[in-house]
C-alpha cells in the first residue's frame, strides 16, 4: 500500500488515493470519534509532510535490549542475557525479526543461543548505503530487509531438512489472501495421482487432513503453547 521509492516515487507515500484521503481526513480531525492505528515499516509520507494536528508518529524501529531478551526468553531461547543480547543485535533489535529468530532457535536449535542465524554480512551496511545514498530512513529499511530475508531463508532450510511437507504447505498457503481451513487445503493439495503430486509435491500430497492441521498448528506455534 506504500511506495518503496525504488521507482522514483515518494518513499512511504500511499498508493491508494482513497486510503490516503481517509487517513488525512482523520489526522486533520474531520472524522470525530474515529481513531486509526497504523503499523508500518515505512514512514507515512503524506501525514509527515502535513504535520496534521491529530497525527502522532511513534517510532519503534528498534526495541530496547531488555525487551528483546524478554521476547527471546518467551520464545524458549536459553542462555545468558549477554548471549540473547547478541542475537537481538544481529536482528537489528527489530521486534518481528527478533521474534522470528527466537522461534527459529527454539524450533530448529532446541533453544540453544549458539544456533547459527547468519543474518548479517560484513558488506550489508555498504550495500544499503550505495543503494540509498541520501535517504537514511529508506537505507535503514533496506538493511532490515536483508536481515528479514535471511531469517526467512533459515526457516526454509530448517523445514526443508526436517519437514518438507510443512514447507510445501507453507509455500502454498501464501496463495490465499483470506483464511482457509485444513479440510479445504487437504482437498486441494492432497491425494493420489500425478496431478496432485505435480501441484503439491510428494511429501504434501501424502498428508491426511489431520496431518495438515498438525502442520498448521506447528507453523503458528500451537505446539509451544
Amino acid at each position: 500500500m506504500q511506495d518503496d521509492g525504488a521507482r522514483g516515487g515518494v518513499f512511504g507515500s500511499l498508493e491508494d488515493g482513497r486510503l490516503s484521503d481517509l487517513l488525512v481526513r482523520g489526522a486533520d480531525g474531520y472524522l470525530p470519534q474515529v481513531s486509526v492505528l497504523i503499523t508500518s515499516r515505512f514512514p507515512l509520507a503524506e501525514l509527515d509532510e502535513r504535520g496534521s494536528r491529530y497525527y502522532r508518529p511513534i517510532p519503534i524501529e528498534e526495541i530496547e535490549p531488555a525487551a528483546a531478551v524478554a521476547l527471546l526468553r518467551q520464545r524458549q531461547v536459553r542462555g545468558t542475557d549477554a548471549q540473547l543480547r547478541e542475537i537481538a543485535a544481529e536482528c537489528g533489535h527489530h521486534a518481528l525479526t527478533v521474534d522470528l529468530a527466537g522461534g527459529y532457535v527454539a524450533e530448529f536449535g532446541d533453544g540453544d543461543p549458539a544456533t547459527p542465524l547468519q543474518l548479517t554480512r560484513f558488506d550489508d551496511e555498504e550495500q544499503a548505503r550505495r543503494a540509498e545514498p541520501t535517504n537514511a530512513k529508506r537505507r535503514a529499511v533496506r538493511l532490515q530487509e536483508y536481515r528479514f530475508a535471511r531469517i526467512a531463508e533459515r526457516y526454509r532450510e530448517g523445514f526443508k531438512a526436517s519437514d518438507p511437507a510443512t514447507l510445501a504447505l507453507l509455500e502454498r498457503i501464501c496463495l490465499f489472501r483470506l483464511g482457509i481451513d485444513a479440510s479445504l487445503l487437504a482437498s486441494i493439495f492432497t491425494g493420489r495421482g500425478d496431478e496432485k503430486q505435480r501441484i503439491s509435491g510428494l511429501a504434501l500430497a501424502r498428508l491426511s487432513c489431520e496431518q495438515i492441521q498438525q502442520a498448521l498448528d506447528r507453523l503458528v506455534g500451537d505446539e509451544a503453547d
